[in-house]
């Protein structure tokens, strides 16, 4: 797998957020004094920090027929007061459940972005709502694979969400104006999945995924690169 990125985010922030950032101690009187309401005060004491977790250690198990289009994961654990309520990231930015934005300097704490309208384009819109059913599932969330949000006349491959019992599932499918495709299972979490990102390659038909996962206790960020070539190849064959 070709794995050059475009580096919309400087090379040295990206390496920041999963290579190099030490998490910084807090005293319980600390993060107590934090107002997790407050868009711009929540940002302080939120740390990124390198883990050597797995899958296996995160309970996540990818699906056997798709093994080989994944390549090992990397695992950062998000810290802080208010880590829990981050909703989704994607590279080293990241957005919260109530919509507020924020990104990782180089020291891999978390800053408020002020300036939304250039992020809301990069992430081609947040969610989205519309997908095919999975037996005995609940739908959660997809992302788009790629950068267009239009729904228009062209196949477009989106990753989702759904939640199977005590299960979390990631599917991968083609939506079109007509319906959509059989979904594709990627992997399976036994611990909660709270959403799905992906960072596309140039001139390729890979990318990253980023998965945010709910430890109770800790928030994973879980990036994964992912070779969709065959299913991207199947949604080109439908135009």
């Amino acid at each position: 797998m070709k794995r050059i990125y475009v580096q919309l985010l400087s090379a040295a922030a990206f390496i920041s957020v999963f290579a190099c950032c030490p998490a910084v101690a807090q005293s319980q009187a600390a993060a107590k004094s934090v107002d997790c309401a407050a868009i711009a005060e929540r940002a302080r004491g939120l740390t990124l920090a390198e883990t050597g977790l797995s899958l296996k250690d995160l309970s996540i198990t990818i699906a056997p027929d798709q093994e080989k289009r994944f390549l090992p994961a990397r695992v950062a654990l998000l810290e802080g007061p208010c880590a829990d309520g981050v909703q989704a990231f994607r590279m080293s930015q990241f957005v919260f459940q109530d919509g507020a934005f924020y990104t990782a300097g180089l020291d891999g704490r978390l800053v408020h972005a002020n300036d939304t309208a250039g992020l809301m384009h990069y992430w081609s819109g947040l969610f989205f709502n519309d997908h095919p059913e999975i037996s005995q599932a609940r739908f959660s969330m997809a992302a788009n694979v790629g950068f267009s949000s239009k729904l228009d006349d062209a196949p477009l491959l989106r990753v989702g969400v759904w939640q199977a019992g005590d299960t979390w599932l990631v599917a991968a499918f083609i939506r079109q104006q007509q319906g959509y495709s059989v979904p594709v299972e990627l992997l399976r979490s036994r611990q909660p999945i709270r959403s799905v990102s992906y960072f596309p390659s140039p001139d390729t038909n890979t990318g990253r995924l980023g998965l945010v996962v709910d430890g109770g206790k800790t928030i994973a960020l879980v990036s994964l690169d992912w070779n969709h070539d065959a299913i991207t190849r199947a949604m080109r064959a439908a135009k």
